[in-house]
Order: structure tokens, then C-alpha cells, then sequence
């Protein structure tokens, strides 16, 4: 399997990133992961990598503990 991601649109000096692997690399690149950004109560930002967002929606209270949210 060989994926090609293209950042920058169509300007020069765009660039790609290109990838080879087994079929169990075929699996992972196929699947779609989400960067949840969490504004914290003390102001500061985290982002959080998930594969399933079914479970959250902007505005919604959630905890992150260990790394993982969780619904409030």
C-alpha cells in the first residue's frame, strides 16, 4: 500500500509525505482520527487524538484523565 498526503494546496513549495507498509499498515492509514481540542478551566489548551468523536460535541463539558476524555 502507498498513501501520498499533499499539504499546501497547489503553491510552490508544497510538499508531500508519502508511505509504503505491510496490510496491517493498510488498516491504519485507512482509518480516520480526530484532534479534539479541550480548553481546560485554567486556560491553558490540550489536543486529544481519537478515532471515534461520536460520543462529544462542541461546547460539551468533558474530563480528561490519563489522557482520554471522558463525558461529564
Amino acid at each position: 500500500t502507498v498513501a501520498q498526503f499533499h499539504f499546501g494546496g497547489n503553491s510552490p513549495g508544497t510538499w508531500t509525505f508519502g508511505a509504503a507498509g505491510t496490510p496491517e499498515m493498510q488498516t491504519r492509514l485507512g482509518q480516520s482520527s480526530y484532534e479534539i481540542v479541550v480548553a481546560m478551566d485554567i486556560g491553558e489548551s490540550r489536543t486529544v487524538r481519537r478515532s471515534d468523536v461520536h460520543r462529544f460535541s462542541v461546547g460539551q463539558r468533558v474530563a480528561l484523565r490519563g489522557g482520554e476524555l471522558e463525558p461529564m
